[in-house]
């Protein structure tokens, strides 16, 4: 290869660089604020403790009226009580959850 054929590669090597750089800094301006890893793992766990907590209810409830006969009602008492103890839950985890960000706030 002679001179010329180089200088051609390497006018066009940094002019695509340049255009990199251009190009990954409007992206950077572009993209959305992600939500914070921390905040979305509590909501999935409030979500599945609700729902945990509700399937163990009505699933108690449905073993008291087969021992008892007694339907609907055992059902419709351990869906509320299910309900309830997901509420506590829900409730004590997100106490605890802010206090541990209270005390990161003063730290920082």
């Amino acid at each position: 290869m002679s001179e010329p054929d180089n200088d051609k590669f390497k006018d066009f090597s940094d002019k695509l660089a340049q255009h990199q750089k251009v190009r990954e800094a409007k992206e950077k301006e572009s993209r959305p604020n992600p939500v914070p890893v921390k905040e979305m793992n509590l909501g999935v766990r409030i979500l599945v403790d609700m729902f945990a907590a509700m399937i163990v209810g009505t699933l108690l409830g449905f073993g008291v009226d087969s021992f008892f006969d007694t339907q609907p009602f055992g059902i419709i008492v351990g869906l509320i009580v299910g309900l309830a103890a997901g509420v506590t839950n829900l409730v004590r985890t997100i106490e605890n959850w802010d206090k541990k960000n209270d005390s990161n706030d003063l730290q920082d």
